[in-house]
């Protein structure tokens, strides 16, 4: 498919502009500046195509609906079709007519051949920075054959990055012996949701004993409320009276200095700041007064100094107007010398130009030829110009062409040559035997990866296996042994775990009674029941040898003897009632002090029988613990804890069973020998046929590989040698085709010659003008009329420049005698000048006056107000003080009356607060409740109720977390919810699991798939496809670089090689930026090329491809790009002047430049 011509209907900024393409042209430029609208014209392209795109663009000078682009086409068999495109949904492709008659949607497909879009911009269109990205990606790659060839001939680079990229996703989701990734980790939910399943199930055994401590807590926690409720009342009622006696005593002392001022009751509040506000405007209106007076004697003095020029004045805008010429009149006389000058430099430049056309001036201007004679003499002399051009530019390309022609005969092929196609079919007859055997040496490696994995994993584990070959022999514990120890040994956890807690909880009870009991023997001794009795002994054992002294049933006693017993015996009477008064008068603190004693010996009988109980715990888990590591230890490890070895345990099945699946693998890889000694066989005799020195020392891949690289070299030489006569033959073609172009130049030359001469005759040449005599020529005649206007405006302008002046000068001269004849002797600008500053004082002077005048009348009214207002003020004052104690002073008054207000305000504040606390008392029911009230009793009653209450508080909130804890048990228990939020979270899980691994193996599935695209475009692609790049290469560089060939590197992957003209062979990474530019150019080429032999050729689009090319690569990219036009149409766009410059001198007519302006 070729365009024929492009007609931009209405699109972006243009409007019916048609460009038509040369058929018989090589190579289309379509040249414009920046802004010219290349760009709008690349994109019309693509939107005519494939119709215009969802987004809307290029609308912005014509509606979208408006949008039309036309084009003609023709297909290699000769048929043509005119159509347009508008913008729509459907029946976008129209007749190219005014009725726009709608074409089938299907009318461009044997044109475009099943293209689209993306492909025709990707693969036939091409750029400055994708040139630059294809040739940085054969870098990246270095130089990998599939992926350079892939990505030239689609448009498409970074495939290797892709698949990287699929790799390296794939291995985020999953990798086998990683515990981080995310398929890994969700593996572990799902096995703590198992244990949890396990752990939540119903036990019938337990429902009973749960009721029965639910009941017993909710009896306890309600009774710890009730008294809790009673202990905050009391408390409340403690404080609230402490508050109420300060506020009492704020408000009686402030009445009492309300009666110093009993006598100004009768004085509304607030009276003060109205008194206040009085006197002050009192001062304020005399001392305005006073002022007011002052401001009118200096007004009247400001009028008095007043004078004004009453003749000037009447002159005034005489004055102004003749002031605003001022600026005109300084202008003309400035810029009179310099028209003058300018009219003199045009009269000198008209005898200098007839000078040079061989004619006087002294007769005046000559006849000016027509401008048709002028125009079509300047045509003439461009026509001769580019024939020049033209010839010169085929006389250049016909040396080169002889010279390729030379290069080829010295470039003839020698050497062996065969024709390649039965060894490439023995090759590939060998396939199955090649995969099969390629496929057992990644086997191998996998085998050996896999056992290097397990063993690594078995020494991971934790507890770690040292050798695991010794266990795969020995039988593991069984799972539900494991677990079934496991939750034996948890729930003797949670036993011993509940027990320690009851303890820890009795042991601070403990503390608590002990603190209770210290506070309450800070009271002093505390008497009890059995002090009091041994007292009351003593005191009847020191009476009872008085007794029998007196009563002659003992001993009798001397004097002294008697007064020492009675002594003893009233000490001890008064110590033994002394401890029974004191255990009388402070019987509350007794009986407390007794029952902490009593509960004190309770909870040390509690504390003890808990701690025989851990001791019977710690033994049973101490056994169980013995029995779960028992199974461990005859594998040899040593058992950590049971949910690590339940992991651990299930990580050894996992290992033993790819442990087996690996073993099968080892089987499979013995029965791959015997094939792979068949296919060396084979190869061996292939490698034979085609030369290759010493096979036998190679081994069975290298062999293939050296196999392989023998019958490319000979399909490569084979081809080289049909390529050489078909090049050969095209520049032979070339060569005719340029001398017959160069005899057709030669008689265009003649026509032109005979031409121009008739023309140049009537400028004044003589027959055989050069084109630049003429254009210089032309160029005289063309200046003079443009010249000798400008001679007659300067002398116009100088003329009325003058007359201006001299109207000025009158105007002033006629003014100053009227008004001040004392300036005739000044120049007519100063004098104006002196008069303009004259009648600006007069008006300024008058303006003044006015003011002040109208200042003066304004301070009247003022006084007159000041007046009204200082009596006003009076007045008022007296008002104010007539209902207060006579004979007082206002400021006194103020004052005193400031201060009554000040306490009547705290009073109302302070009864705010007494409302505030005791919002249902009255202020003297608050002071009936006051009276008694002791407020140092009040503190110890409080502190004690708040240490009860915080006591009790704690006590409580255990009970109730008790409490909860066990109604959450119960319903956990009875609904079963334990277990079904476990049993979902699994579900969750394993659909988490299931879409994970479809991700994974869609990024694995992706990765193969570049993988097979890339080996197989090179496979089907690598030789006509090298044999035509490596044509365009040498065309690009100009023969520096004459061939492309390939090699394989130490992986086995074939690499592009460039081949120097003295044989040397250079990788991607070893060329400059610019030859890689050159290569991947040469690829793509060499792509659309081959396309074009299979399929309806598709234009070739390129943007500015040699943006970054010096003259000689562009030059040499050109004529690559014209050579191509024997396969496809190719199209630059170009904004550079020099590309066009270079095409026109390499190409001559064979270059179409289109200028878009």
């Amino acid at each position: 498919m070729r365009f024929k011509r492009l007609h931009l209907l209405r699109f972006g900024a243009f409007e019916d502009r048609e460009i038509a393409f040369r058929p018989d042209a090589r190579l289309h430029i379509v040249y414009g500046p920046n802004e010219a609208g290349k760009s709008t014209t690349l994109s019309a392209l693509s939107s005519l195509l494939f119709g215009f795109p969802h987004q809307k663009t290029h609308d912005f000078l014509h509606r979208a609906d408006a949008l039309r682009i036309a084009a003609t086409i023709a297909a290699r068999d000769g048929s043509e079709l005119a159509f347009r495109r508008r913008r729509g949904n459907k029946a976008t492709l129209l007749a190219d007519d005014d009725t726009e008659t709608p074409l089938r949607d299907d009318t461009l497909a044997s044109f475009l051949g099943g293209l689209n879009r993306q492909v025709f911009e990707s693969a036939f269109g091409l750029d400055s920075d994708r040139l630059r990205a294809g040739a940085e990606a054969m870098l990246a790659s270095d130089g990998e054959l599939g992926g350079s060839l892939f990505a030239a001939a689609s448009g498409l680079t970074g495939l290797r990055e892709l698949r990287a990229q699929f790799e390296a996703d794939a291995s985020d989701l999953y990798a086998p012996r990683a515990s981080t990734k995310e398929f890994n980790e969700l593996s572990k939910r799902w096995d703590a949701a198992r244990q949890r399943v396990r752990e939540t199930e119903l036990r019938a055994g337990d429902w009973k004993a749960l009721n029965a401590e639910i009941e017993r807590l909710e009896r306890q926690h309600e009774e710890e409320k009730e008294r809790l409720a009673s202990l905050m009342q009391r408390r409340q009622e403690l404080s609230t009276m402490k508050k109420l006696g300060p506020v009492i005593g704020e408000i009686d002392a402030t009445l009492r200095k309300l009666v110093a001022h009993d006598d100004l009751r009768d004085l509304k509040q607030g009276y003060a700041g109205a008194l206040e506000k009085a006197l002050d405007d009192r001062i304020l209106s005399a001392k305005a007064l006073e002022e007011a007076t002052g401001r009118i004697r200096d007004a009247e003095e400001a009028v008095a100094e007043i004078a004004v020029d009453q003749n000037v004045l009447d002159h005034g805008k005489a004055i102004s107007a003749l002031h605003e010429q001022l600026g005109n009149y300084r202008k003309t006389k400035e810029d009179l010398p310099a028209v003058a000058r300018e009219q003199r430099g045009f009269a000198h430049d008209i005898e200098e130009r007839l000078k040079r056309l061989g004619l006087s001036s002294e007769a005046g201007l000559p006849e000016q030829p027509t401008d048709a004679a002028l125009a079509r003499s300047e045509q003439l002399a461009e026509h001769g110009r580019s024939l020049m051009r033209d010839r010169a530019g085929l006389e250049k390309q016909l040396a080169e062409e002889r010279e390729n022609e030379a290069a080829l005969d010295r470039q003839a092929p020698s050497g062996r040559l065969a024709d390649p196609k039965p060894h490439r079919d023995r090759l590939a007859a060998l396939r199955p035997e090649i995969e099969a055997v390629e496929k057992a040496r990644d086997l191998d490696l996998e085998h050996r990866t896999e056992a290097r994995r397990i063993r690594d994993a078995a020494l991971g584990l934790d507890p770690a296996v040292a050798d695991f070959d010794a266990l795969t022999a020995m039988a593991l514990p069984s799972a539900e042994g494991v677990s079934e120890v496991a939750e034996r040994l948890k729930a003797s956890d949670r036993a011993i775990e509940k027990d320690e807690a009851a303890l820890a909880r009795l042991r601070d009870q403990i503390a608590r009674n002990a603190r209770q009991l210290r506070e309450t023997e800070r009271g002093g001794d505390i008497p009890s029941r059995e002090s009091i009795a041994a007292a009351r002994r003593e005191r009847d054992e020191a009476f009872r040898p008085i007794a029998a002294s007196t009563l002659g049933t003992g001993e009798r006693l001397d004097p002294a003897g008697a007064l020492a017993l009675v002594e003893t015996f009233t000490a001890r009477v008064r110590g033994a009632d002394g401890l029974a008064d004191a255990a009388f008068a402070d019987v509350e603190r007794v009986q407390r002090y007794t029952d902490l004693t009593a509960r004190n010996v309770d909870l040390q009988s509690e504390a003890t029988a808990l701690d025989e109980a851990l001791a019977a715990r710690y033994a049973e888990r101490d056994r169980l613990r013995s029995d779960f590591a028992a199974p461990f230890a005859a594998l040899g490890i040593d058992a950590a804890e049971p949910d690590r070895m339940i992991v651990w345990l299930k990580a050894m099945r996992d290992l033993r069973a790819a442990h087996r699946e690996n073993e099968s693998l080892a089987d499979r890889l013995a029965s791959t020998e015997r094939r792979e000694e068949d296919l060396r066989t084979a190869l061996l005799a292939l490698a034979k046929q085609l030369w290759i020195d010493d096979p036998e020392s190679l081994a069975t891949l290298p062999l293939l590989r050296a196999v392989e690289q023998r019958i490319y070299e000979v399909t490569d030489a084979w081809l080289e040698s049909r390529g050489h006569a078909e090049r050969k033959s095209d520049v032979q073609r070339r060569i005719e085709r340029l001398e017959s172009q160069i005899a057709e130049i030669a008689k265009r030359m003649e026509a032109w010659r005979s031409e121009a001469d008739a023309a140049f005759a009537a400028l004044g040449l003589v027959d055989g003008g050069a084109p630049d005599e003429a254009e210089a020529v032309i160029a005289l005649w063309r200046e003079l009329p443009g010249i000798e206007r400008q001679r007659v405006n300067r002398q116009e302008r100088v003329r009325g420049m003058e007359r201006d002046a001299g109207r000025f000068e009158n105007l002033t001269r006629a003014l100053v005698s009227a008004i001040a004849p004392s300036l005739a002797e000044l120049s007519a600008e100063r004098a104006v000048e002196e008069l303009e500053e004259a009648s600006e004082t007069a008006s300024s002077a008058k303006a003044k006056l006015a003011e002040r005048w109208t200042a003066l009348e304004r301070a009247r009214r003022d006084l007159e107000h000041r007046q009204s207002a200082a009596y006003a003020a009076e007045t008022h004052l007296t008002n104010l003080l007539a209902p207060c104690p006579e004979g007082a002073e206002p400021e006194e008054l103020i004052r005193r009356l400031g201060e009554r207000d000040r306490l009547r305000d705290a009073a109302t504040q302070s009864r705010a607060r007494l409302v505030d606390i005791a919002p249902a008392w009255t202020e003297a029911e608050v002071r009936q409740a006051l009276e008694g009230f002791d407020p140092s009793r009040a503190d110890l009653d409080l502190a004690e109720t708040e240490s009860e209450e915080r006591d009790l508080t704690a006590r409580s909130n255990e009970t109730y977390a008790e409490l909860r804890e066990k109604r959450n048990e119960k319903e956990a228990l009875s609904r079963g919810q334990g277990a079904e939020g476990a049993v979902f979270e699994q579900k969750a899980v394993e659909a988490e699991m299931l879409d994970l691994a479809r991700r994974w193996a869609v990024l694995k599935i992706a990765a193969n798939l570049v993988s097979a695209t890339l080996d197989k475009h090179r496979q089907s692609q690598d030789a006509p496809l090298m044999r035509r790049a490596g044509e365009r290469m040498s065309r690009l560089t100009d023969g520096a670089f004459p061939s492309l060939s390939q090699q394989f590197d130490e992986n086995d992957v074939a690499r592009l090689i460039t081949v120097r003209k003295n044989g040397e062979r250079l990788r991607i990474n070893d060329l400059s930026d610019g030859t890689r530019d050159q290569l991947y150019l040469a690829l793509r080429l060499a792509f659309i090329e081959d396309y074009a032999t299979r399929n309806e050729p598709i234009p070739f689009v390129g943007d500015d491809i040699f943006q970054t090319f010096d003259d000689e690569r562009t030059a040499a990219g050109l004529q690559t790009l014209a050579d191509a036009s024997e396969h496809m149409q190719p199209i630059l766009f170009a904004h550079h002047r020099s590309v066009v410059e270079i095409a026109k001198d390499r190409l001559g007519s064979d270059a179409d430049i289109i200028e878009m302006t």
